[in-house]
């Protein structure tokens, strides 16, 4: 997994001032953020093995969701979960797992767990 101080890193770079000028850097920059991100939140998802267990997602919503984060855009997520795979105990350690990578790169985190009811 990435290291937690280079995804804030990374985001700011990918927002970088080469062409800021240019017809539509703007979009171009904050989509390149976008996949960035979202490729960081699979390998978190890996790691706190999401794969493996059955009725869990996690959403993106927000500037995420939309493909338009900023270099500094919190990241707005919502595990969810179909109340049947896993016990409370279970489910608030899994996104224990999820949520303490986020806050330990620094990235603001809005955050909820909901089952699909």
């Amino acid at each position: 997994m990435r290291a937690p101080d280079s995804v804030s890193a990374t985001r700011l770079d990918l927002a970088g001032t080469r062409a800021f000028t240019a017809p539509g850097a703007g979009p171009v920059r904050r989509a390149a953020i976008a996949d960035y991100t979202r490729s960081w939140l699979l390998e978190i998802w890996d790691a706190a093995g999401g794969r493996q267990v059955p009725g869990l997602a996690l959403a993106a919503v927000g500037s995420l969701g939309r493909g338009d984060a900023g270099p500094l855009s919190d990241l707005d997520l919502v595990l969810l979960h179909d109340g049947r795979s896993l016990s409370a105990a279970e489910i608030t350690a899994f996104a224990d797992r999820v949520w303490y990578p986020i806050w330990d790169a620094d990235i603001r985190l809005d955050h909820s767990v909901r089952t699909l009811a």
